[in-house]
């Protein structure tokens, strides 16, 4: 396995920012809020600038067990992570309005947080 010299070590941080964009796109948006969008200061400032990462909100916990490959169950049967709710609004905050769906666990707050920033309102 060849690994890779000082040399030719890639500074990430310099990335245009569509690339990243891209690649912070294929990242579960709970690892965004909970440490990827904290990497550096381009990739926080990307974060929290760019709506269009956030017009589709899902802040689901993933259903797959990571010791099981087989085990599936449903995301509602799984522990809310720590801090949901500033989650929740923080990305909602992040997509300055432009958010068209929102996946994840709600309470009577955060419902009411959706309903002023006029997210649709549908169960799916």
């Amino acid at each position: 396995m060849h690994v890779a010299s000082p040399d030719e070590w890639r500074n990430w941080a310099s990335l245009p920012g569509d690339v990243l964009c891209i690649i912070l796109s294929k990242l579960p948006q709970t690892d965004i809020l909970s440490g990827a969008g904290l990497a550096c200061s381009p990739w926080r400032r990307l974060v929290k600038d760019v709506p269009l990462l956030w017009r589709h909100i899902d802040l689901r916990p993933d259903p797959w067990d990571e010791e099981d490959e087989e085990y599936y169950c449903s995301w509602d049967e799984l522990p809310l992570p720590a801090g949901w709710k500033a989650m929740a609004r923080a990305a909602l905050e992040r997509s300055a309005g432009g958010c068209e769906s929102f996946s994840g666990h709600v309470d009577a707050d955060v419902l009411v947080y959706l309903a002023n920033r006029n997210v649709p309102l549908t169960d799916s």
